[in-house]
């Protein structure tokens, strides 16, 4: 059998002075500022920088093959392991949808509250019922700002009858949760 050439791939060049933002989604009804919305490409490079932590897997992220991250949790968080030039994302995508992958999860972070309040303060800030979750069982929770709107979706697991692990998306949680208690009239540690 002959032998195929390989196809030199070219880094496309982008005239960032002629990008045009286009959102393919009407978001004009929502309250995001217009430079936090998704604006496509982008010519900046993310440092690995102090601020913003390694995971403990994160060389065998790299190891693996690891080329493209963002950040999560303040974690660098691999995000990309098939190049554009192979499928990209697409195949990651398949692979997701039919067989399996692995996931660095590192970056999920967890708050413990414990405390004789643990129960009355966790019921207070998720949608369902934290008396009925049983100790060692998990449980998917929403946790709602006053007017309803959703701060995050963790996983909740009950550890003891005194205390709760929230297993966190990206956000601030912890200090919306220190606020929430902030006057102390809950017993929590």
């Amino acid at each position: 059998m002959p032998k195929k050439k390989k196809k030199k791939t070219r880094k496309e060049k982008i005239n960032y002075d002629k990008v045009k933002h286009v959102t393919s989604v009407d978001q004009s009804d929502r309250n995001v500022p217009y430079n936090l919305r998704q604006s496509g490409s982008t010519k900046v490079e993310m440092l690995i920088s102090t601020r913003v932590r390694k995971s403990p897997y994160w060389h065998l992220s790299m190891k693996a093959g690891c080329w493209r991250a963002t950040v999560y949790n303040r974690v660098y968080h691999p995000r990309g392991y098939v190049r554009p030039e192979k499928g990209g994302a697409m195949v990651e995508y398949a692979a997701i949808k039919s067989h399996v992958t692995m996931w660095n999860v590192a970056v999920e972070r967890q708050i413990r509250v414990k405390g004789p309040d643990a129960e009355k303060f966790t019921d207070y800030v998720i949608t369902r019922d934290a008396t009925k979750i049983s100790t060692m069982r998990g449980r998917y929770v929403i946790l709602c700002n006053n007017k309803g709107g959703v701060l995050n979706d963790p996983v909740l697991l009950r550890v003891a009858d005194d205390e709760f692990w929230f297993s966190l998306s990206d956000s601030d949680i912890g200090m919306y949760l220190q606020g929430v208690n902030a006057d102390k009239r809950l017993m929590l540690k």
